[in-house]
C-alpha cells in the first residue's frame, strides 16, 4: 500500500506499533501504565466502535485459542497486578490477531522503522563516545517526562567506563538489540546490502556498541541466515552475485584485522565480563530454566496449566520460553508456538521466515514473547505476504 495513500488510521497504527518500545518508557502517572498502552487501548476502543456495521473483517484465527486460554488465566488470578499484567498480555495478542491485518501497513512500517533505527543508532554511538571516552553517560530519554522506570533518571552515576552501556532511546540494551536486528533482517531481506549499506554499517556498529550478549548472537545469526539464502538462492538458479561475492571475500580478508582491534577495546572487555560463566548476564539468563527441574513448578496439572500471571515465586529471571511455561504450563506454550508456527505457514515470503527465526532465536535469552516486541515482530510476519513490496 504507497504510503501516500494510507488512511490515517493505518499510519496512525503503524505509528504506534514501530514506535511502541521508546514510547512505553514513558508513563502517564499511574503505577505500571505507559502512554503506549494509553495509546493502545484508545486505538482498541476506536476500532471497536468502527467495527460496529463493518461487513468485511479481517482477523488471524489462530490466535484465538492462545487468546482464549490466556482470558482464562486473567480471570483465574488475584492480585491486581496480576491483572493488569494479564490484560496489557491479551492487548497485544488482540494487535496481533486483529488489528495488524486491518491497520498495520508493512511498507510503511519499515520506513518508519528505518527512520527510528537510523535515529537510535546515531545516539547510541554519541552514548559510545561519551562512556568510552570521557566515562560520561548521555541519556537517551526525555527526562521532562513521567520515566516509567526510575533507574534510567539515575543511570550512570557512579559507575565507571566500562560498566555503563549504551541504550540509545530504550530502556534496555537488548530491547535496542532486538529493534536493530528486526531491522538488519529486514533490510537484508527487502532492500539487500547495495542499496543500504551505510545504514547497515550504522545501524551494526550501534550493535556492537551496545555489548547485549543477546545482540551479538542475534547479529551473527542474521547474516549467517543471510549468506546461506544467497548461496542456496545462486545455487537454484545458477546466477552468481559477483558483487555480493566480492562483497563477502573483502569481509573475509578485513574480519581478523577488525578481531585484532576489537579484542583491545573496553567495548570487547565488557563483553568478557558480561559473559563470565560465575555471575555474567549469560548466567542470569540461562538460570531462568530452572523451571524446567521436576518439582520446580508444581505438580502435574499446574505443568500442564501453569501459574497464570502469579509470579511471585520465580526466583530467577525468566526469558521468554521459561517464562510462558510457567505462567501457561504446557498446554498454553503449544497453543504460542502453534499459533507462530501456522503464521509461517500462511507466509510465504522469505522476510516473514527469517523474522519468526530471528524472533525465536532472541525468545530463548529474553521475554520478547511476552512483551510489546510480539506485537512489533508478529506485524512485520503477519503483514509481508499480504503486501505489494516497498514504494
Amino acid at each position: 500500500m504507497n504510503e501516500h495513500i494510507l488512511p490515517w488510521d493505518c499510519k496512525a497504527f503503524t505509528l504506534l506499533v514501530v514506535l511502541y518500545p521508546i514510547l512505553h518508557l514513558y508513563g502517564i502517572g499511574l503505577p505500571n501504565v505507559s502512554v503506549a498502552d494509553v495509546m493502545l487501548a484508545v486505538f482498541i476502543a476506536y476500532d471497536l466502535t468502527r467495527m460496529v456495521g463493518t461487513r468485511e473483517l479481517h482477523l488471524y484465527p489462530e490466535w484465538i485459542p492462545f487468546a482464549v486460554y490466556v482470558l482464562f488465566a486473567v480471570m483465574l488470578g488475584d492480585a491486581s497486578s496480576e491483572m493488569l499484567a494479564g490484560l496489557r498480555f491479551l492487548a497485544y495478542l488482540y494487535s496481533v490477531a486483529w488489528l495488524t491485518p486491518n491497520y498495520f501497513d508493512f511498507s510503511y512500517g519499515v520506513v518508519v522503522l528505518e527512520k527510528a533505527v537510523i535515529a537510535a543508532s546515531a545516539w547510541a554511538i554519541v552514548q559510545a563516545i561519551g562512556i568510552y571516552a570521557f566515562g560520561r553517560y548521555i541519556p537517551g530519554t526525555l527526562n521532562f517526562l513521567p520515566i516509567m522506570r526510575e533507574d534510567l533518571l539515575t543511570y550512570g552515576e557512579g559507575y565507571r567506563s566500562g560498566v555503563l552501556r549504551v541504550r540509545s532511546f530504550f530502556g534496555e540494551p537488548a530491547h535496542f538489540a532486538a529493534y536493530v536486528l528486526l531491522y538488519i533482517q529486514l533490510v537484508l531481506d527487502v532492500y539487500g546490502v547495495s542499496k543500504r549499506r551505510r545504514r547497515l554499517v550504522l545501524a551494526v556498529a550501534a550493535l556492537v556498541f551496545s555489548v547485549s550478549n543477546l545482540g551479538y548472537i542475534g547479529l551473527a545469526w542474521v547474516w549467517f541466515v543471510y549468506f546461506a539464502s544467497r548461496l542456496t538462492s545462486a545455487a537454484k538458479t545458477g546466477v552468481v552475485d559477483v558483487r555480493g561475492l566480492l562483497g563477502g571475500i573483502a569481509s573475509a580478508l578485513t574480519l581478523p584485522a577488525f578481531l585484532a582491534w576489537f579484542t583491545n577495546t573496553e567495548v570487547f572487555a565488557t563483553f568478557v565480563r558480561r559473559i563470565d560463566p560465575e555471575g555474567g548476564s549469560v548466567r542470569g539468563r540461562l538460570d531462568g530454566y530452572y523451571v524446567f527441574q521436576p518439582g520446580v513448578v508444581g505438580d502435574q496439572a499446574i505443568r500442564v496449566f501453569g501459574h497464570g500471571f502469579d509470579d511471585s515465586q520465580v526466583i530467577h529471571y525468566l526469558p521468554s520460553i521459561p517464562l510462558f511455561y510457567w505462567r501457561f504450563g504446557y498446554l498454553g506454550t503449544a497453543l504460542f508456538f502453534l499459533a507462530v508456527l501456522i503464521s509461517l505457514s500462511r507466509n510465504r515470503e522469505r522476510a516473514g521466515l527469517h523474522v519468526v527465526l530471528l524472533f525465536i532465536l532472541l525468545g530463548i535469552g529474553s521475554e520478547l514473547f511476552a512483551s510489546y516486541l510480539l506485537i512489533l515482530f508478529m506485524a512485520f510476519v503477519n503483514t509481508c505476504c499480504t503486501d505489494k513490496g516497498i514504494q
